[in-house]
């Protein structure tokens, strides 16, 4: 792995540990959050100006918003993650390389992929599916999750989806995005067509 914050591989990970990393991550994420709208909100309160007081009641609203949504998106997490256990079957299967054209403009955030079956137009749960990318040999670094993309990224990263329910991954549509500390959009691609094997 290329940080002692990124999480196990794939070949290292169980429902179990991926569960307990998806919760982890959107917990950090939201403490990041919150901790960013509590420093404004001291900012404000220390530095006083005509317009303080309006400032200040606007940056507590979105200090508690940040407050409801980071439980929300941890209490989701949580939830995902014992669904993932329950639906677990432990085959990993994989799209070939992909070459994103938004890695040099931004390189700030974690790189998110949703894919849709072909024909069909099923959406695969968003637990079920990572990014990643080649570190050499058969060693891949996730780009989901935690540090997310590298300064020196290239852009190049493939999709790998977990077997669930009976379903064979096939052909499919993947959309990326690259989303920020606070689960906003950066930048979003439009789908392309893939076709998923072991």
């Amino acid at each position: 792995m290329s940080a002692p914050l990124d999480h196990l591989s794939l070949k290292d990970t169980t429902p179990v540990t991926e569960a307990l990393e998806n919760t982890f991550d959107k917990a950090a994420r939201s403490l990041r959050d919150v901790s960013l709208q509590l420093q404004g909100a001291i900012s404000i309160a220390t530095h006083h100006n005509e317009h303080a007081d309006e400032e200040f009641v606007i940056q507590t609203v979105r200090l508690g918003l940040a407050l409801v949504n980071g439980f929300a998106s941890t209490w989701s997490a949580g939830a995902d993650g014992l669904a993932l256990i329950a639906d677990d079957e432990a085959e990993w299967w994989w799209s070939g390389e992909f070459e994103l054209p938004f890695a040099e403009a931004d390189r700030h955030g974690v790189v998110r992929a949703s894919v849709s079956t072909i024909p069909e137009g099923v959406t695969i749960p968003s637990r079920l599916v990572r990014v990643a990318r080649s570190i050499g040999g058969d060693e891949v670094d996730l780009t989901d999750r935690g540090a997310g993309v590298p300064p020196q990224w290239d852009g190049k990263c493939y999709v790998s989806v977990r077997q669930y329910d009976g379903y064979i991954p096939g052909a499919a549509l993947v959309t990326f995005r690259m989303v920020g500390a606070a689960g906003q959009t950066i930048a979003e691609l439009d789908p392309v067509s893939a076709v998923f094997s072991m």
